[in-house]
C-alpha cells in the first residue's frame, strides 16, 4: 500500500478483492463438486455394465444363441443401461473397447455388453467451470490495481485537491464534503460559461452560414461544391436551374446526364480529377448554342467549387464588334472597288458594242455574246460590293408583330414562297424593328433558298413567342456544311464562278444585329437548311 492512502481508498479496493476472491472460491468448490460427481457416475455406470454381464451370461449360458441372447438384453437395451448385446469369438474380444464388458461361455464364446456412451454435458459443464475459475482468478489479481489506478487514485487526489481549498484539508468527512461541494460547484460554473461559449459560437455560425448562403444564392453564374468523393455538398438556384438538381442530389454524386451542360462539365471534371482547371464549352440548347467558362477550384482537403458563368452574349458581343470593325474596313474597300471596276466595265461594254459593229458572222457573234455574259456577271459581283458597302442605317419604330408579319408575307407574295404563320403567335406583341430592313432580309434569305433548291418552294414561317419574334426561311437543298457559321462569314459561297461573291448572308445578319436581332443557321430535318431572324420584343417596363 502506498504511503498517505486513505481508509476510503482501501476499503473499495479491500471490498472488490474480497468479492472476486469469494467469486473464485465458490467457482472452485463448484468444479471439485462436479468432478466428484463425475467420478461417482462413471464408477455406477460401470458397475451397471457388470451387473447386467452377469446376469445376461447366467441366462443365456444353458442356451447360448443370439436369439436368446437378444431376448434377455432387450429389456436393458430399451432402459438405456446398455447399448447392445453380442455373442463373440475370442478374435473380436480382443478387438473390443473400454466401453464393453466381456463374459464366458464357453467353447470359445463369450457374451459381450456395451455401455452407453457417457453424456458430453458433463465434460462441457466441467470444462466452462474451469474457464470460469480461472477468468475470476485472474480478475481477482488484475481488478484491484486498476481500481487503483481508474478510479480510486484519481477520485483522492480531487478530494486532496478539494481539501486544500479549504482550511483543515479533506482529512475529516465532513472536511471532504464541503471541498467537494464547493469543487462541484466551480465546475458547474464552468460548464455554464462554457455552455455560453459554445452557444455564443454557434449564434455566429449561423450568421455566418446565413451571409454565406444568401452570397452564394445572390450568384448570378451556377456553383456548386463537390468533396473529395466527388459527393454534392451545396449548389445554388443557377446551378439547380441549369443541372436540374435538387435537394435529394446532396450526399450523391453530381448528376451531369439530366442536361446536355451538366453531361460536358461532369466530363470535364472527370478529366482533371481533384486539380484546378478552367474551360469554355460551347453547347447546344434547343435551337441556340450558349457558351459557358467553367473555372474549377481545389482545396488541400480534395474538395472542389465549381463555378460555371453563361459567356453567350459576351462571346456574341465580342463577335459582333469584330464584325463590325471588319465589315467597316470591307465596307470602304468595297466602294471604291466597286466604283473604280464599275467604270472600268462600263468602258469595256462600250468597246464590245463597237466591236459588235460591222461583224455579224455568227463565230463574232458568239464570242461577244458570251464576252458579254462575261460582263454582266462581273457587274452583279460589283452590285454586291455596292449593296454591302452602302448597308442603310436603321431606323427602329415601335412595331406589333402582326404588321411585320403582314411585311413578310408581301416578300413572300412577290417572291412566290410559302408563307406560315405559326399556331400561338401573339399578333398584338410589341417590338422596335425597321420593317424595309426586315423585308430585305427576307427576301435575301428566299433568294438564297431558291438557288439552294431551284426546283422547291422555299417555306417562310413566323412566330411570336418565348420573348422574341421570329422568321424562319427553310429549303431542301444540300443543307450546310459541319461548320455551321461558315456561311455567314464575308465571301463564303458554293456558286463562286456564278456572279456570286457569298456577301449575301453576311449582309442579312448584319441587318438583322441592327435591330438587335441574329441571324442562326441550322440543318432542316429530312434534309436542307433553316435560316432564322430572331428580334427581341419590347420588355414590359419599355412600352
Amino acid at each position: 500500500m502506498k504511503p498517505g492512502r486513505g481508509r476510503f481508498t482501501l476499503a473499495v479496493e479491500l471490498l472488490i478483492g474480497s468479492s472476486l476472491a469469494a467469486g473464485v472460491a465458490a467457482s472452485l468448490v463448484a468444479l471439485v463438486i462436479n468432478l466428484l460427481l463425475a467420478r461417482d457416475f462413471e464408477d455406477e455406470r460401470r458397475l451397471r455394465a457388470v451387473m447386467a454381464a452377469e446376469m445376461i451370461t447366467a441366462s443365456v449360458r444353458g442356451n447360448p444363441s443370439e436369439e436368446a441372447l437378444r431376448q434377455a438384453a432387450a429389456p436393458l437395451v430399451l432402459s438405456g443401461t446398455l447399448e447392445e448385446a453380442l455373442i463373440l469369438d475370442s478374435a473380436r474380444v480382443e478387438e473390443l473397447g473400454g466401453d464393453w464388458e466381456v463374459r464366458p461361455l464357453g467353447g470359445g464364446r463369450y457374451a459381450g455388453v456395451r455401455l452407453p456412451p457417457s453424456q458430453p454435458f458433463r465434460t462441457i459443464l466441467t470444462f466452462s467451470l474451469a474457464v470460469i475459475t480461472a477468468g475470476l482468478l485472474i480478475l481477482s489479481i488484475l481488478t484491484p490495481g486498476y481500481i487503483s489506478r481508474n478510479l480510486t487514485a484519481p477520485l483522492e487526489e480531487i478530494l486532496e485537491e478539494a481539501g486544500r481549498q479549504v482550511p483543515g484539508g479533506a482529512r475529516t468527512a465532513a472536511a471532504a464534503r464541503a471541498s467537494f461541494a464547493e469543487l462541484v460547484q466551480k465546475l458547474s460554473e464552468r460548464d455554464r460559461e462554457l455552455d455560453r461559449l459554445r452557444r455564443l459560437a454557434e449564434r455566429r455560425a449561423d450568421r455566418a452560414e446565413e451571409c454565406s448562403a444568401a452570397v452564394v444564392s445572390s450568384i448570378g453564374a451556377a456553383l456548386m461544391a463537390l468533396d473529395a468523393e466527388g459527393k454534392l455538398t451545396l449548389f445554388n438556384p443557377s446551378a439547380a436551374e441549369l443541372f436540374r438538381l435538387d435537394s435529394g442530389d446532396l450526399g450523391s454524386g453530381f448528376p451531369g446526364g439530366r442536361t446536355k451542360a451538366g453531361a460536358a462539365i461532369g466530363r470535364f471534371l472527370s478529366g482533371i480529377g481533384s486539380e484546378p482547371g478552367e474551360i469554355e464549352l460551347e453547347i447546344e440548347s434547343g435551337p441556340e448554342r450558349r457558351a459557358y467558362s467553367v473555372s474549377v477550384a481545389a482545396s488541400p482537403g480534395g474538395s472542389r467549387a465549381v463555378l460555371v458563368n453563361d459567356v453567350t452574349r459576351l462571346r456574341t458581343l465580342e463577335r459582333r464588334l469584330a464584325e463590325e470593325a471588319a465589315m467597316a474596313g470591307l465596307g470602304t474597300l468595297s466602294a471604291g472597288v466597286a466604283h473604280e471596276m464599275g467604270n472600268t466595265l462600263c468602258a469595256l461594254q462600250g468597246f464590245m458594242d463597237l466591236l459588235a459593229r460591222g461583224h455579224s458572222d455568227p463565230r463574232t457573234e458568239s464570242i461577244l455574246a458570251e464576252a458579254r455574259e462575261e460582263i454582266v456577271s462581273a457587274q452583279r459581283m460589283i452590285g454586291s460590293f455596292k449593296s454591302f458597302a452602302g448597308t442603310p442605317e436603321a431606323r427602329l419604330d415601335e412595331v406589333t408583330c402582326s404588321s411585320l408579319a403582314d411585311s413578310v408575307a408581301a416578300v413572300c407574295s412577290e417572291t412566290g414562297a410559302r408563307f406560315e404563320l405559326a399556331d400561338g403567335s401573339c399578333p398584338d406583341a410589341c417590338l422596335r424593328a425597321d420593317p424595309v430592313l426586315l423585308q430585305r432580309c427576307v427576301l435575301n434569305l428566299v433568294r438564297n433558298a431558291k438557288e439552294a433548291d431551284p426546283g422547291g418552294v422555299p417555306e417562310v414561317v413566323v412566330a411570336c413567342s418565348r420573348g422574341s419574334f421570329s422568321v424562319s426561311v427553310m429549303d431542301r437543298g444540300p443543307g450546310l456544311p459541319e461548320d455551321g457559321d461558315a456561311v455567314m462569314r464575308p465571301f463564303y459561297s458554293t456558286k463562286q464562278g456564278e456572279g456570286h461573291m457569298g456577301l449575301g448572308l453576311t449582309i442579312t445578319r448584319r441587318l438583322a444585329g441592327m435591330m438587335n436581332g441574329d441571324l442562326r443557321a441550322s440543318r432542316r430535318e429530312g434534309g436542307g437548311a433553316v435560316f432564322e431572324i430572331r428580334l427581341p420584343l419590347c420588355a414590359k417596363e419599355d412600352l
